[in-house]
């Protein structure tokens, strides 16, 4: 049997509908919980998968190739990781909403549209098999916090929520700058240096073929994801007033 993750193939699509399907049990075993109840499995949920990136670091760390100013939590679904676990701990409401936001989509995204050193792997294989499942687990989150109550998501958060988005890309590129000015490594967080390795945005960067500045061409589909995701709150008031 053929083990490689390849593009829509057998393991690409398994672990895309894991994504989607985990969601659904977990917000029927947790709907009728009490808040305090469902605070606390969010927060797990949140460590849960805070350790496993932990963990495949720390497996990783002894690699040739491994650099630690190259795995800094400054890609998006890496920042997730650690942002998920500050937000439900904290209840800071702006990060509830950059996770249900850009958490749960981005990190949807980046599971069917993996970086190409993803691909051709085994799906046992340690970075690939944990690339998926902590961006599973992200979806799953992002989706939990909007099912569960834990916010409301409307034109306003959408527009503030799209304002961080960019903001966070300004210090991924900053910091992508200093660690190669430093000579500590080349990181490419956020994919604003180098967007050959992610196809999406590699079609931007090909129009407009300057580091950190093409994004600018990603910002009205950003903008419109981020308006698609307030209408599930705005469906939910509009019903609560009738």
């Amino acid at each position: 049997m053929n083990w490689n993750v390849e593009l829509f193939n057998f393991w690409h699509i398994a672990t895309l509908l894991f994504a989607l399907i985990l969601p659904i049990p977990l917000h029927f075993i947790m709907r009728n919980k009490t808040e305090k109840q469902k605070w606390l499995f969010m927060l797990l949920f949140a460590a849960l998968n805070l350790v496993i990136f932990i963990y495949r670091t720390v497996m990783i760390s002894g690699e040739a190739w491994f650099n630690i100013w190259e795995e800094l939590p400054l890609h998006l679904c890496n920042f997730g990781l650690f942002a998920n676990v500050i937000a439900v701990a904290f209840k800071i409401k702006a990060l509830y909403c950059f996770s249900y936001c850009f958490g749960s989509i981005g990190a949807f995204i980046a599971m069917v549209i993996p970086a190409y050193h993803f691909l051709g792997h085994p799906i046992y294989q340690l970075t690939v098999f944990f690339f998926f499942l902590q961006h599973a687990l992200l979806f799953a989150f992002g989706v939990l916090l909007h099912s569960l109550g834990f916010i409301k998501f409307g034109l306003k958060e959408a527009v503030k929520t799209t304002v961080m988005l960019f903001g966070f890309a300004f210090i991924a590129h900053g910091a992508n700058l200093l660690i190669a000015a430093l000579g500590l490594g080349n990181p490419n967080y956020l994919f604003t240096v180098d967007a050959s390795v992610n196809a999406l945005l590699n079609i931007f960067y090909g129009i407009l073929p300057v580091p950190f500045l093409y994004l600018v061409l990603v910002l009205p589909i950003v903008l419109l994801v981020a308006l698609g995701m307030s209408i599930p709150s705005l469906i939910r008031k509009r019903k609560k007033i009738k």
